[in-house]
């Protein structure tokens, strides 16, 4: 009888650790992407689904990766906080501002920064925190002497390639679309290099050995973006940040909070 017991306590243990792993233990995935328009090489931070204060990973840990990682640029694409955040005594200011305290930061909204009955207090934080956001704008950012130009599209809008300066869409450089739900967009026709997104949460479960998630946000079972780089028809990539917090449904399986480490070059 006590031997059962043990066993049971043991597996117990072993749940519990593994859970805590798979909500806490960020997982940094690097991904390289050619870029015939880029001579020195530029690392992209790609940040999203923090949901503070739901967030698995505590704030300090995501800013000491960073700090290791030596990004380039950060792009955040929504969900910093969580739709029942309290804005006013939650952690966003320190995290915006340790993030454009290690690079350059710009970003977007995503669906619950803008469905938190604070959203102003939400914008006015983060960009007296340096983190720029672009809601359905663009802006040219050089780094490491080489100009790269930043789309951002407020959450619940779409994007065609129509939204490009004709001055930009002449020029060779990278251009990068931040958008929040990966889901609602018609990838063709847009003269992008590269497109961020999260929203989904990895599938929340993920299944082992393939890649991809069960369940989105919206209840969608195996949506087609949850993790990683997909290769889109038109030649033109998609990367999904798993996000590094929770909101609706509180866990994660196989499913570690996840940092997206991009590399031009």
């Amino acid at each position: 009888m006590l031997k059962k017991i043990r066993n049971y306590i043991i597996v117990i243990v072993l749940i519990a650790l593994y859970l805590w792993t798979q909500n806490n233990i960020i997982e940094i995935e690097k991904i390289e992407i050619d870029e015939d328009e880029i001579s020195n090489e530029i690392i992209i931070a790609h940040i999203s689904d923090v949901h503070i204060p739901r967030n698995g990973p505590s704030i300090d840990s995501i800013l000491e990766k960073l700090r290791d990682i030596k990004p380039d640029l950060i792009l955040t694409t929504g969900d910093i906080v969580d739709s029942s955040c309290d804005i006013a005594n939650s952690q966003l200011g320190v995290f915006a501002k340790g993030l454009s305290e290690i690079a350059p930061t710009y970003g977007i909204s995503g669906n619950h920064d803008r469905w938190n009955r604070n959203r102003e207090l939400w914008y006015k934080i983060m960009t007296e925190s340096n983190n720029i956001i672009l809601e359905n704008s663009g802006e040219v950012v050089r780094i490491k002497d080489q100009d790269i130009f930043l789309i951002g599209v407020k959450d619940g809008y779409s994007f065609t390639s129509e939204g490009i300066p004709e001055k930009i869409k002449n020029r060779n450089i990278p251009k990068i679309l931040m958008i929040h739900r990966p889901n609602e967009y018609k990838y063709d026709n847009m003269d992008i290099s590269l497109i961020l997104a999260g929203h989904n949460h990895g599938g929340q479960v993920r299944i082992p050995f393939i890649n991809q998630g069960i369940l989105s946000p919206e209840r969608k079972l195996f949506t087609k973006y949850t993790s990683g780089l997909y290769e889109l028809e038109n030649n033109e990539k998609l990367i999904i940040s798993r996000g590094l917090g929770n909101s609706v449904i509180p866990v994660r399986i196989h499913n570690r909070p996840h940092i997206p480490i991009i590399i031009l070059k």
